[in-house]
């Protein structure tokens, strides 16, 4: 439960607990599709693991600040 708290913004975080205690574990993998089509530009644009892994870990995107575009 505690998978994207660490890295999302609280208000994000509150919204889709919300949505786990509602969907169960779907709403795990429906975030994690939501992020790789956030950053795909950029994950396609890595050239290795390393990049790839770096990208992932950089939450700045306006898409993670506004939760109904998320």
């Amino acid at each position: 439960m505690t998978l994207y708290t660490n890295f999302l913004p609280f208000n994000l975080v509150v919204r889709l607990f919300d949505s786990f205690l509602f969907e169960k574990f779907k709403i795990i993998y429906r975030i994690g599709l939501a992020i790789i089509k956030i950053k795909e530009k950029k994950l396609l644009q890595c050239k290795s693991m390393d990049t790839i892994l770096m990208c992932l870990k950089n939450f700045n995107e306006p898409e993670f600040q506004d939760d109904d575009a998320f």
